[in-house]
């Protein structure tokens, strides 16, 4: 299959969907009607807690300006545009600097300096002590009185063939 065919094909109708994989597309089809009935209102007597996630900044972090006040600020992959130590360093003291009580970050698939085989990768991570990073791993929190369990994979699924 050349570019063009891969670029131009058609999206598949809901017969073809059916035919070709009919568990798959029960499953999204009870997944989206679950999602969509989800009750997530707060109780009138407790404060919300507020989650700010953001991603791809590709070390244009300085740009972004102000973030909105959060309990919790995910930063949800690449962090840095080339991967090199220097940018990462840089984007996770602008990270440690912002004023959310809990702040957590998932590596991108930019993000090299956070492979398990970079040499610089521990002291990185040791350098900013209120920053979480999430690598196939959960994070419980504690706000208000609640306990709210997050989970981080750098995994990125691969497309193509």
């Amino acid at each position: 299959m050349n570019l063009d065919a891969i670029l131009r094909r058609h999206e598949p109708t809901v017969l073809e969907q059916i035919t070709k994989d009919p568990l798959r597309f029960l499953a999204s089809r009870a997944y989206g009607l679950s999602a969509n009935t989800i009750e997530t209102k707060t109780p009138p007597n407790e404060v919300p807690v507020r989650i700010v996630c953001i991603s791809d900044t590709h070390s244009q972090h300085a740009k972004l300006g102000t973030l909105p006040d959060g309990d919790v600020l995910i930063h949800a992959g690449d962090l840095t545009h080339s991967g090199t130590p220097e940018e990462l360093r840089d984007a996770l003291q602008w990270l440690a600097s912002q004023p959310h009580p809990h702040k957590l970050f998932i590596a991108g698939n930019h993000d090299r300096a956070l492979d398990d085989s970079e040499p610089t990768r521990q002291a990185l991570l040791d350098a900013f002590p209120s920053l979480t990073y999430l690598q196939q791993a959960a994070a419980t929190l504690s706000i208000r009185g609640r306990t709210l369990r997050i989970y981080g994979s750098p995994l990125t699924p691969q497309h193509g063939s």
